[in-house]
């Protein structure tokens, strides 16, 4: 019995060996970098693992931080069977003086941190505000931008007193366009030995004209606990003292777009041109469509101020432009912008495909200079059609010269003719007998059925390109069938659910749709040609109790 079991235990060792293995890291990041040597920073650690008794050594900080406090928080989540569990340490820290520092590594049980860099900027002087519960500070970077290029605004509540309320008016200046950069930023500063609660707000503003841009005033409006109060609850009942302030105007230069600037005008920190091909290098068949990504990013634009990109004329090729994804999000610093044009490409013959140079020209802020992104000219190989995609032609045979006979000769013939087309006739039967009964394999619905399911599929990139749903259906129903001979699906519905590649099954329903849509006009086939798989099975193992389980199709046959 122990010997039995000695392998399984084994086994079940190595499983924890390696899961332990995993959770041996150790993730280490700043809330904020650069401070000011008069601010606190929270150093957040992270482990993909549940550790309730392990604590950081906090050792290695002490001389340069002080620390504030600590907390511990674990995450526990079930998703498909599946146990995850994330611990996070915060650690408030108080830097003793202003310079460069390197936190880390730490060490929490058996796990070590990465080191990590802080940049302690000397404290700002704001004295004349220490006497102040609450106070407001916006700050403007930089002062002069060019036109629809990105400046950023930082608001900062500082306040000594408990909120009770508090409402902030909008952020909405005329002639821009602004986006909220990240979440918002709290932090502990002091200021003439008195110590605040910072609020810290971040906007990216990009005007959109030349001039002087006026920022207007912020407002917040207010009610702050009063010092020694003896509850909170209290306050909850029109106690307290009503603070209402405001920041002071700021005005910016904006600048016209330089003479030497290309159009489109593309004002940024950075830009970024780049392609994806399924695998690298690009594997291209004559015949076989293939996608093509290319992106283009920008740090300090957004994604809708970022030019179409025009994918290039191809000599031996057709290319079929689908509909581009533009997104814009945002950090702490700025906006970053990004355009994603994916491109089915059919290369038409065998040799060598040139694709040009792509190139976009941008303007540096920083540098204030002409930029290029660009993606270099290259030559990919197109291997040939495999063979058996080429069509099958009937061969045409005479018939053999039949020499004068005598009549008894021509009786023998005629009794072969008649055993023969007997049993023909007995083959036909049984097949037709087959079909009634659930045959393995169901008939196209166009013409001929495929004879294999490079054939087949074949037929529904024929479709594709000539933009023919119902032919394309057909097509893809009869490919189907081939590879599920015992249970072909019915419609387009049953065969979405049984794609193994979720994009292809979302083509598959879309050509449905398409098809109960105003009688399928307007469908672009390039999409379901470029997600289109170079095998449909195996099929899926049946999961148990399933038929008792599944829907009805919307559309039965």
């Amino acid at each position: 019995m122990n010997r039995r079991i000695l392998p399984f235990a084994v086994a079940a060792a190595a499983v924890l060996a390696l899961g332990d293995l995993r959770a041996q890291t150790l993730d280490a990041r700043l809330d904020r970098n650069p401070v000011h040597d008069d601010e606190t920073v929270r150093l957040i650690l992270e482990a993909e693992a549940r550790t309730d008794d392990a604590r950081p050594d906090l050792t290695p900080l002490r001389n340069d931080f002080e620390v504030l406090g600590q907390s511990t928080s674990t995450h526990v989540a079930i998703a498909n069977g599946t146990h995850s569990a994330r611990t996070e340490w915060i650690v408030e820290l108080a830097p003793r003086r202003s310079g460069r520092f390197t936190i880390g590594p730490l060490k929490v049980g058996t796990m070590t941190s990465p080191a990590i860099e802080l940049q302690v900027l000397p404290a700002s002087s704001t004295a004349a505000r220490s006497a102040r519960d609450v106070f407001l500070e916006v700050e403007v970077t930089p002062r002069e931008v060019y036109v629809q290029s990105q400046l950023v605004c930082v608001l900062r509540i500082y306040r000594a007193a408990e909120f009770l309320e508090a409402k902030l008016s909008d952020f909405d200046p005329d002639g821009a366009v602004t986006h909220r950069l990240g979440k918002d930023a709290t932090y502990a500063k002091a200021i003439d030995g008195r110590r605040y609660r910072v609020i810290e707000r971040r906007f990216a503003v990009f005007p959109q004209a030349s001039g002087r841009l006026r920022l207007p005033a912020i407002r917040l409006d207010a009610r702050i606990a009063e010092a020694g109060a003896a509850s909170t609850m209290g306050h909850l009942f029109g106690e307290g003292r009503r603070v209402r302030i405001a920041t002071q105007p700021v005005e910016v230069v904006v600048k016209p777009r330089p003479g030497a600037a290309a159009t489109p005008w593309l004002p940024a920190r950075a830009v970024t041109l780049t392609e994806e091909w399924p695998e690298e290098p690009p594997r291209l068949v004559a015949g076989e469509p293939v996608t093509w990504t290319l992106r283009l990013g920008a740090m300090g634009l957004t994604g809708e101020q970022l030019p179409p990109i025009e994918p290039p004329g191809l000599e031996g090729a057709r290319v079929y432009p689908d509909q581009p994804s533009i997104m814009t999000r945002a950090d702490a610093n700025a906006v970053h912008g990004e355009r994603v044009q994916r491109i089915a490409m059919v290369p038409g013959t065998a040799g060598e495909l040139k694709i040009p140079e792509l190139q976009v020209e941008w303007w540096d802020v920083e540098a204030d200079a002409p930029r290029t992104a660009l993606i270099p000219a290259r030559t990919i190989a197109v291997a040939p059609a495999p063979a058996s995609t080429q069509a099958l032609r009937p061969v045409l045979v005479a018939p053999p010269a039949v020499p004068e006979t005598t009549p008894r000769l021509w009786q023998g013939i005629s009794a072969a003719l008649a055993v023969v087309w007997l049993v023909t006739l007995g083959v036909l039967l049984r097949v037709l007998g087959r079909r009634r009964g659930g045959g393995s394999q169901a008939p196209s619905r166009a013409g001929e059925p495929p004879r294999d399911t490079v054939a087949a599929r074949r037929r529904v990139l024929d479709a594709c390109y000539d933009a023919s749903p119902r032919a394309a259906r057909d097509a893809l129903l009869d490919w189907a069938a081939l590879v599920w001979s015992e249970s072909p699906p019915r419609d387009l519905i049953a065969l979405a659910a049984r794609a193994r590649d979720e994009p292809f099954g979302e083509s598959v329903l879309d050509l449905d749709r398409a098809l109960w849509s105003a009688r399928g006009t307007g469908w672009i086939g390039q999409s379901l040609a470029a997600r289109l798989p170079r095998e449909l099975g195996p099929p899926p193992a049946p999961r148990r109790g399933a038929a008792a389980d599944r829907l009805p199709s919307l559309h039965p046959a």
